[in-house]
């Protein structure tokens, strides 16, 4: 079992390994995608632990360490999460 430095780091890698789980289930073929399977899952997490119906209100208010307190996320990932607006803007 991996040792995570805070509990925000510790809630990503499980949000992140949900993603597998879910997107990829018992697909055997990850080793040949490993990129794309990997970049799914992080965007399933960031999704999923940062939601647009909030996050899009909250970017506009709060800064990224606010943010990461909210969200109980690293802020590395806060602002991974916001660099992915420019691909999906919830409306």
């Amino acid at each position: 079992m991996p040792k995570f430095k805070t509990a925000s780091d510790c809630r990503y890698a499980l949000a992140h390994e949900l993603g597998h789980i879910i997107i990829h289930g018992r697909d055997k073929t990850c080793i040949e995608t490993i990129g794309k399977h990997e970049a799914a899952a992080d965007a399933f997490a960031l999704y999923f632990t940062m939601p647009p119906y909030l996050f899009e209100k909250d970017i506009k208010r709060l800064n990224e360490w606010d943010l990461a307190e909210k969200y109980g996320m690293p802020v590395e990932q806060v602002l991974n999460r916001a660099k992915l607006r420019d691909h999906y803007q919830y409306q």
